[in-house]
């Protein structure tokens, strides 16, 4: 068999297997199976590269398939992303992305970036843009890199490229006033041939997204300021009610302090009071008393001098009848006894 014929069989064979599979990764994705689509997609890319510097592809099937990939590894990284990778995998693909890994390989096929696909240089700055975040480092750098891109543009060898729409279409409308370049955008509708037939439309356009993106910007502004307004009104009022609690303590304080001054200048007062009025009435008191004794003693004396004879005999005769009461209750004792023992001998007999 000629060589070449084999080898040409088994170029149709590789290919046909290749796009077999890109055909399959396809299909998963349209039907929203994103997971095995990206599996397949992935192993795709990776063999794609060396296939096809070997012949075993063709440059069309070659671009779809960092065309899918491209897609689906911008769908994983979007803050919204349907697509779930592992923690480990999705931070080699950004690695990947912010080492330039991607176009790197590129250029080995086509020599410098200028020269890529038009589809893959829409699709690669499309995946940055979406994720600026995490895969813009350096803004101008980026930016920079994009005019360069845009400015090697044939537009007449490419005029029939639908890509190339596309592409100047991400770039006046999308990467321009995402670093707010309007005034640029504006220049590249008014002098760009592919704005020729929609000069006005496309300018009002960029009017449109420039109004909007200050209306987001006034939004965002007003509610820091809302924010910022809450935390000094909440602020505020955790001081007032400080102080409030701070005055209530220092009134309560003051008044226990003043409660109890008071309250020991009116025991002060009663006691020098109460002492001044001992002080005061004390001495006729004692004199009072005093006076009294010496009339009680004076009367007494008099009245013992005058009726001592009387007070005599009547002592003399309280001891007497004393004496007389107590031998009567002794014969009345006796003639009792007498009586109780007569009876029994009356009743014996």
């Amino acid at each position: 068999m000629d060589s070449s014929l084999s080898l040409s069989f088994n170029t149709l064979s590789v290919n046909k297997q290749i796009e077999n599979d890109y055909t399959l990764a396809v299909k998963l994705f349209m039907n929203k199976n994103f997971d095995k689509s990206f599996k397949l997609i992935k192993e795709l890319y990776e063999q794609s590269f060396s296939e096809y510097g070997k012949g075993l592809i063709t440059e069309r099937l070659f671009v779809k398939i960092v065309n899918l990939y491209l897609v689906e590894v911008g769908l994983a990284l979007s803050a919204t992303a349907t697509l779930r990778l592992s923690q480990i995998e999705s931070h080699q693909i950004v690695t990947s992305l912010l080492n330039n890994e991607i176009t790197k390989r590129l250029s080995e096929i086509y020599g410098s970036e200028l020269n890529f696909p038009l589809e893959i240089v829409y699709n690669y700055n499309l995946l940055l843009v979406t994720n600026r975040e995490l895969l813009i480092v350096d803004d101008s750098v980026f930016l920079n890199k994009v005019r360069r891109m845009y400015s090697a543009i044939d537009y007449k060898a490419d005029k029939d490229n639908k890509y190339l729409k596309k592409l100047v279409d991400l770039y006046t409308f999308e990467i321009l006033p995402l670093f707010d370049e309007f005034d640029e955008a504006r220049h590249v509708i008014e002098s760009h041939p592919i704005f020729a037939n929609d000069i006005t439309a496309s300018l009002k356009k960029v009017e449109d997204i420039q109004r909007e993106k200050l209306n987001i910007l006034e939004t965002e502004r007003q509610k820091k300021l809302e924010t910022k307004r809450l935390e000094n009104e909440q602020r505020l009022k955790e001081v007032q009610k400080k102080k409030e609690l701070e005055a209530s303590q220092n009134l309560t304080y003051k008044s226990i302090k003043e409660i109890q001054k008071q309250y020991s200048a009116g025991e002060s007062s009663t006691s020098r009071q109460s002492s001044a009025a001992v002080e005061d009435s004390s001495p006729s008191q004692l004199q009072h008393i005093r006076d009294r004794l010496v009339y009680s003693l004076r009367m007494v004396s008099v009245y013992l001098k005058e009726n001592s004879p009387i007070i005599l005999i009547a002592l003399l005769a309280i001891i007497l009848s004393t004496k007389l009461i107590n031998f009567r209750k002794l014969n009345l004792k006796d003639r009792l006894v007498e009586t109780v023992r007569m009876a029994f001998k009356v009743s014996y007999l």
